[in-house]
């Protein structure tokens, strides 16, 4: 049973991102000059502030992990400094999520586009 409720929880939170999306995609064709594996800035533990519930891991291997209680989605990131997004391939499903991100001293905000903004702390 609990692990149905995970599979549900992952799924939609996948959808919800995933119909996100649809219009997150550029017509830039240069991401792979401009696209590196990891930042330096952004490697770390982020633990959600406000309304966000998740820690948000980036490690400097180029994998990640968003974590939401007994909800893992896992993954690995590249980041194009140039346009201020990374992005995030999680691995078990296969989807794919761009976020518009910002940092500013230890606080970091992940965006897709039309969606709420996800606010955190590094620890």
């Amino acid at each position: 049973m609990k692990k149905t409720v995970k599979c549900i929880l992952a799924l939609s939170l996948s959808a919800f991102m995933l119909g996100s999306l649809t219009s997150c995609k550029g017509s830039n064709d240069n991401n792979a000059v401009t696209e590196s594996a990891v930042s330096a800035d952004l490697t770390g533990v982020w633990v959600g502030t406000g309304d966000e519930i998740s820690t948000f891991t980036f490690n400097s291997d180029g994998t990640c992990s968003d974590v939401a209680g007994d909800v893992s989605v896992k993954g690995t990131y590249t980041v194009d400094a140039a346009s201020g997004t990374v992005t995030v391939h999680e691995e078990e499903y296969g989807l794919t999520f761009v976020y518009n991100y910002t940092l500013s001293g230890s606080d970091l905000t992940l965006q897709m586009n039309n969606g709420l903004p996800r606010t955190f702390k590094k620890k």
